[in-house]
């Protein structure tokens, strides 16, 4: 994909349904969040005197809106400035459909450092909101906005236990457990309502997990000495939905869930 000519490198790091992609250019101290578009070539988003280094983590299933960080979390549209979110130190990592419900993490107070938030966009103006009083953040969104992500429990070890959990867009939450191990975590989730992310187990360390509401957290197969799932799909006409992400062997690894 193309990229401004002052810019040594690019990475691309989300795409929507519409074959848009979003990501940022590099060197980092004068990188800018990038908009690629179905219909080829580039945007650089924002303005010109927006200050810099900019990270890009994701763009709206049905709309141009991206997310990241820049100095704290940040959202990006064609033709509009910076909106900054508020909360100190945030990073803004996941956004639902229509670019209105952004997740991440932040710091709401000098009580609860680096928590999971939920940032809303009403009637154009962003309001953040905690999502749990433990350390932890969001990691992925629907295209309704319920969040998926993790936060850390009191268990037997010093530092406590990364636990996968899901905000509803509703106002409730769930906690799903592990595959036997101290930690799990989510990466994605769908608008079936459904997860992926790792888990530790007691026979294999960190392995990748799909979650469902009828299956529970059921691990996935793979080679070598651990696995990752990162992005989960919407259910597809044939019933399936496709997983990816990644092996011990620095494989990139595509599962099919069949009709859980």
């Amino acid at each position: 994909m193309p990229r401004p000519p002052s810019a040594t490198s690019a990475k691309a790091s989300g795409v929507n349904n519409f074959g848009d992609a979003a990501g940022n250019d590099f060197p980092g101290t004068t990188s800018h969040p990038i908009l690629w578009p179905a219909t080829g070539g580039f945007s650089v988003l924002g303005c010109a005197d927006d200050p810099g280094p900019v990270s890009v983590y994701g763009i709206s299933a049905g709309a141009q809106v991206v997310v990241g960080a820049a100095g704290g979390a940040a959202v990006w549209r064609p033709g509009i400035c910076r909106e900054n979110l508020p909360g100190a130190s945030g990073i803004a990592l996941a956004v639902n459909g229509d670019g209105t419900i952004v997740g991440g993490v932040a710091n709401v107070s000098s009580a609860n450092s680096g928590v999971p938030v939920r940032w809303t966009n009403l009637k154009g103006k962003w309001q953040i909101e905690p999502l749990d009083s433990r350390s932890g953040l969001a990691f992925g969104a629907n295209s309704v906005g319920d969040l998926a992500g993790y936060v850390v429990v009191p268990c037997s070890l010093q530092d406590g236990c990364d636990r996968a959990m899901i905000w509803y867009v509703a106002g409730s939450s769930r906690e799903l457990g592990t595959l036997g191990g101290e930690h799990s975590w989510a990466r994605d989730i769908n608008a079936n309502g459904e997860v992926v992310g790792s888990s530790t187990s007691p026979r294999v360390g960190n392995t990748a997990y799909f979650w469902s509401e009828s299956l529970g957290m059921v691990q996935l197969p793979f080679r070598g000495r651990f696995a990752v799932a990162n992005a989960l799909s919407d259910v597809r006409q044939d019933g399936t939905r496709l997983v990816v992400g990644a092996d011990s062997r620095q494989n990139a690894v595509v599962w099919v869930v069949r009709n859980p």
